[in-house]
């Protein structure tokens, strides 16, 4: 199952974006997978990846999983401070 570090994320208001900016770890990473996020021991959100962009920063490259999410689910995903750690990601359509 493939997995994705987290480095930092940022949001692209115009764009209605929210982007967790990192490396993938393992795996392939494609548009369409869902990124889980664990908030309880039995509850996970599962984050839509639409599309799959590259930033640089500080000299760096990193990988950026763009999620599409309006004001409200924005403030959601910043209040979980997702940077600094490691998620699975999950392809559904395989299932």
């Amino acid at each position: 199952m493939p997995t994705f570090d987290v480095r930092h994320t940022f949001e692209i208001p115009d764009r209605q974006v929210f982007v967790l900016a990192g490396s993938v770890v393992e795996g392939v990473i494609q548009p369409g997978m869902f990124l889980r996020v664990p908030f309880k021991p039995t509850h996970s959100l599962n984050l839509l990846v639409d599309s799959i962009e590259t930033a640089r920063r500080d000299g760096d490259e990193d990988v950026c999983l763009c999620i599409h999410a309006g004001a409200n689910f924005m403030k959601i995903l910043r209040i979980l401070e997702l940077r600094d750690q490691s998620f699975k990601v999950e392809d559904f359509s395989e299932k």
